[in-house]
């Protein structure tokens, strides 16, 4: 897919980072299965199933998630907001733990 549709994570709020997470997930679909026409004949499928309905909304839920972070929670001053993602990932990319010692929280 060659058209550039993300740009970037930060939003202005809450609701625009959701509706952000819910445009990540239609755009998995998409690109996963690029034929609109098979999209359109497997939505019934998975539309009435309660498990399939729950699992796209765990999946919207991890993009929220994502974008949040990317957000900071919606801080009012990111650039006095502690420790920077970069931060983060340094972290655990040079140390291999998941989570920050508790000096960082």
């Amino acid at each position: 897919m060659s058209d550039i549709w993300l740009s970037t994570l930060p939003t202005a709020d809450p609701q625009n980072g959701y509706d952000l997470a819910i445009k990540l997930s239609h755009m998995t679909v998409k690109i996963t299965q690029p034929n609109a026409e098979i999209r359109e004949k497997l939505r019934p499928g998975y539309g009435n199933d309660a498990k399939d309905l729950i699992a796209i909304s765990q999946i919207a839920a991890l993009n929220f998630q994502t974008i949040a972070a990317a957000n900071r929670y919606w801080s009012k001053d990111l650039s006095t907001d502690g420790l920077c993602l970069t931060q983060i990932w340094r972290y655990r990319t040079l140390t291999g733990h998941a989570c920050l010692p508790l000096k960082y929280h």
